[in-house]
């Protein structure tokens, strides 16, 4: 019930909102006669977001992709995809082959928000040039691992708000633990 009510939520909150703008900005379009090349192409790539949006709400939902195989697969494709669309070089350092250790879809969705996250404030704060994301697997335990080359921080003075406590948070609620190393000017583990 209360995955079911994730799902719920996101589709609302996220997918709806979402519909609902490009929607509106259709209509503007279309109530002036025209949209311009520019327009057009923005409401093109929002709904390429929200096409990506809907395959990571189903992915994470179903049961066939409960396993490490899967979660491998769909890390390594969005992390290329993010690294690509950001600049970045990506090294991805993944599982050959398919395993099916189970991997529950809480765990699952709360992992790849982790990377999604991570790769948004490297993007956005970090002034990287490299990202490498490393998962291993021993005794039934994952290890997430995400690095950069980037400008690093002072966790004891950082100003950057609630973003490395939601992580956290969201670690802890499927039962993990995350752990931060960084420094100025080394990058951040």
């Amino acid at each position: 019930a209360e995955e079911r009510a994730r799902i719920a939520r996101d589709l609302h909150d996220d997918l709806g909102a979402s519909l609902t703008g490009l929607a509106l900005q259709l209509e503007a379009a279309q109530r002036r006669g025209h949209a311009e090349a520019g327009q057009l192409g923005g409401l093109a790539g929002e709904t390429r977001s929200l096409a990506h949006e809907l395959r990571e709400l189903a992915w994470t939902t179903n049961p066939r992709c409960d396993n490490t195989g899967s979660l491998v697969a769909f890390i390594g494709e969005l992390t290329e995809r993010y690294c690509q669309a950001a600049g970045l070089k990506c090294r991805l350092d993944l599982p050959a082959g398919e395993s099916s250790v189970e991997v529950p879809a809480r765990v699952r969705h709360e992992l790849l928000a982790v990377v999604k996250e991570s790769l948004a404030n490297i993007a956005k704060h970090a002034d990287a040039r490299k990202v490498s994301i490393g998962l291993t697997m021993n005794d039934g335990h994952l290890s997430l691992t995400i690095k950069d080359d980037g400008r690093g921080f002072d966790p004891t003075r950082t100003t950057s708000g609630s973003g490395l406590q939601n992580l956290r948070e969201r670690v802890q609620q499927v039962g993990g633990s995350l752990a931060v190393s960084t420094k100025p000017g080394a990058g951040t583990t």
